[in-house]
């Protein structure tokens, strides 16, 4: 297979994948409430100035009523703002800068095409590693791009890969990207035994300070490669500014990140956040074996594929080329040590599919050296690699057929919430509601809702409203799925009485 044939085959699969997945725009998807998460706060950053949410991940739109409403477990600011501390802004910013370059309004087909554009340019950056990492453990030129396109396939057809760059997005997909550009940085620094790299070594210094802005499997990344180049400073002396250098810049980049939020929140209920939400997602609070299951569900029959394949350089491992060796090895090692946060963040990572996105990476490394040894028997392993994707692709569709119900009970969402706006000026009525508020919610009736609120308690503040204002309203719902509610009834006062709104 030619250069020509592979790169044609990768970017015919791609386009048949994205084709696969425009029906999945309007439907419901597991982890759906993360795009209803991104869209919200792209949608908050719009309406309000920066000096109202200095570029921190706010929850809450541009209204006046909307301002000072308590969400889940965010923080307040002094401009009545609530801003979410899990996880950094540069996952929301990006497809932000995206809806604002394009002059759209943040919706699920306009995160859908930024999604697919970053995807593509994940394809191609893992492409490029491959052939890059091939090339360097001197594996003849024949064999490489039909390697290369097989680990890049597998950044297209793995469920997870259908899932997390199609009906969903949140932070881990892009940095996808930045994980793949640290690594070919990595590889430059790792050939030439970290002599005479300092331009790769300045990106890849870039990457792991500004990369605390993206996601937090940028502070194990960057441990991991603090500690590879500890350990072959023992052995080549060249590596020692190397590893101060990054846990430097790391270091730098996690602190300014934390005084971003700090400047704004407070000191301590910055740590304080940051500290629940870590206990909240370990291992404490979650049961090791569903994590297993997880990985099953995302990545089926590659599985165990990826563990033959392991058995395969293992058994070889004494008459493996020295480049395989010493580049080789160490570039898989490091594209594997990012997953050990799914076992410090373990309970994120069974809820949330798309943590466990990076596991691609090692996986693709790993297949595609070993197809390289196979020779004639190389069939063998595409004929095993389309089993695996027909099975993945096959799953990607059976967790969203799970979900099929959430294009109607959105339907009638709408109906509901327009049967609401009919009696009450939805932009300036005060609105609660019965049950925990998220971004579905926020979307739905684009406005700012307190949560939590009992009935009980909102009637006599609405009753003592002479007149009743813009109108007070107070929803109930039933739960759909994680976040996503299914409206059922809403008690409007205005005007000096209640009236009713059951769904339909």
């Amino acid at each position: 297979m030619t250069r020509i044939v592979s790169i044609a085959l990768v970017a015919v699969i791609f386009i048949l994948a994205t084709v696969a997945k425009l029906p999945s725009i309007d439907e419901g998807a597991p982890n759906l409430e993360a795009t209803y998460h991104v869209l919200l706060t792209d949608r908050a950053l719009a309406e309000s100035p920066a000096s109202e949410h200095h570029f921190l991940p706010t929850i809450t739109l541009g209204k006046p009523q909307d301002k000072y409403l308590r969400w889940g477990g965010t923080l307040p600011i002094a401009s009545g703002h609530y801003i979410y501390t899990s996880f950094p802004i540069a996952g929301f910013l990006a497809p932000h800068a995206y809806f604002q370059l394009t002059g759209q309004s943040p919706s699920r087909w306009a995160l859908f095409q930024f999604t697919i554009l970053l995807h593509a340019a994940v394809v191609i950056a893992l492409l490029v590693l491959l052939v890059h990492l091939l090339r360097a453990v001197d594996v003849p030129e024949d064999r490489i791009w039909p390697a290369a396109a097989a680990g890049a396939l597998l950044q297209i057809l793995a469920c997870e890969a259908m899932l997390s760059y199609g009906p969903i997005y949140w932070t881990q997909q892009l940095y996808q990207l930045v994980l793949i550009l640290g690594l070919i940085c990595l590889l430059e620094i790792v050939q030439r035994e970290a002599r005479g790299c300092a331009v790769p070594l300045g990106v890849l210094a870039g990457l792991c300070c500004v990369g605390a802005w993206f996601e937090w499997t940028n502070a194990v990344f960057s441990a991991g490669i603090v500690v590879f180049f500890a350990w072959k400073a023992h052995r080549a002396p060249s590596y020692r500014r190397p590893a101060l250098f990054i846990a430097v810049a790391a270091a730098l980049g996690i602190t300014l990140m934390i005084a971003h939020y700090v400047a704004y929140t407070g000191l301590f209920d910055t740590l304080r956040a940051l500290a629940k939400q870590g206990v909240t997602r370990s291992v404490v609070r979650a049961n090791p074996l569903r994590l297993v299951s997880g990985y099953a569900t995302s990545y089926g029959l590659l599985l165990p594929i990826g563990a033959a394949a392991a058995m395969f350089v293992w058994r070889r491992r004494h008459s493996l080329p020295e480049p395989a060796l010493r580049v080789g090895v160490p570039i898989l090692f490091l594209a594997a040590f990012p997953l050990l946060e799914n076992l410090v963040v373990i309970q994120h990572a069974i809820r949330f599919s798309y943590d466990r996105l990076k596991f691609i990476l090692p996986l693709a490394i790993l297949l595609a050296y070993v197809m390289t040894l196979l020779g004639r028997r190389i069939w063998i392993a595409w004929a095993l690699l389309a089993v695996a994707f027909a099975q993945n692709v096959w799953t990607y569709q059976r967790l969203l057929d799970a979900q099929r119900g959430w294009a109607a009970v959105d339907a009638a969402n709408r109906r509901f919430a327009n049967a609401v706006g009919a009696r009450a000026e939805l932009p300036c009525a005060m609105i609660a509601m019965a049950g925990p508020v998220r971004a579905y919610t926020n979307l739905l009736f684009d406005r700012g809702i307190s949560e939590q609120t009992d009935f009980a308690a909102f009637r006599p503040v609405a009753e003592r409203t002479p007149g009743g204002g813009c109108g007070f309203v107070h929803l109930s719902a039933v739960r759909f799925g994680p976040d996503l509610p299914r409206f059922t009834r809403a008690y409007i006062w205005r005007d000096g009485r209640w009236s009713e709104v059951v769904a339909r």
